[in-house]
């Protein structure tokens, strides 16, 4: 068995403001402390596709699709797709406003 000379620590800076930035800049309090506000993502209901599907009477398929093509604001997790309640909502909006969901011959 082989022993293997042990690597020494790389030094850590003590605070953020010991980082090396571009012509010795520093970063003031003001960049250093935390944001305001945080970031708090909506905490909507998350939906899953056979729930939509079943919402607009459609095969989970057509929602998939709808998602893969961006007209329906989605995430997926693995291999499945999810949609907050909040994006299936502004779909509808923006399907009303479009008039899309229209279905209409010419000259009627």
């Amino acid at each position: 068995m082989t022993i293997r000379p042990r690597r020494a620590a790389a030094a850590r800076p003590k605070s953020l403001n010991t980082l090396p930035f571009p012509n010795n800049a520093r970063l003031s309090d003001a960049e250093l402390a935390p944001p305001a506000e945080p970031f708090a993502p909506s905490l909507d209901r998350i939906l899953e596709v056979h729930e939509i599907a079943n919402r607009f009477h459609t095969h989970p398929e057509t929602v998939k699709r709808r998602l893969r093509e961006g007209k329906l604001r989605g995430f997926k997790f693995g291999k499945s797709w999810f949609v907050r309640e909040a994006d299936v909502q502004s779909f509808i909006l923006d399907a009303l406003e479009s008039e899309r969901h229209l279905r209409r011959k010419e000259g009627q």
